[in-house]
């Protein structure tokens, strides 16, 4: 997630600037786990955002950086990841 604009590829803070961007990462095997790599990422990109592992042991990591000032988003996340 920390690539650098390149004209190949794009920083997610570029992605995100001014807008909402959902961002799908796969997982590395950090000390700590998934929890850790989580806050690790939201940390190096600073950014607001939510994080949402998909399924229980899922190496896969769900990103959403620069969620609506209105909790339109949040809310539809939250309410998706508790069915």
């Amino acid at each position: 997630m920390n690539a650098k604009d390149d004209g190949q590829h794009l920083s997610c803070p570029g992605l995100a600037h001014g807008r909402c961007a959902v961002i799908c990462h796969h997982t590395s095997r950090r000390r700590g786990g998934h929890a850790a790599e989580a806050d690790h990422r939201l940390r190096e990109n600073g950014l607001p955002g939510l994080v949402v592992q998909p399924r229980a042991y899922s190496p896969r990591s769900c990103f959403v950086l620069n969620p609506d000032p209105e909790p339109k988003i949040a809310a539809r996340l939250r309410a998706f990841c508790t069915t």
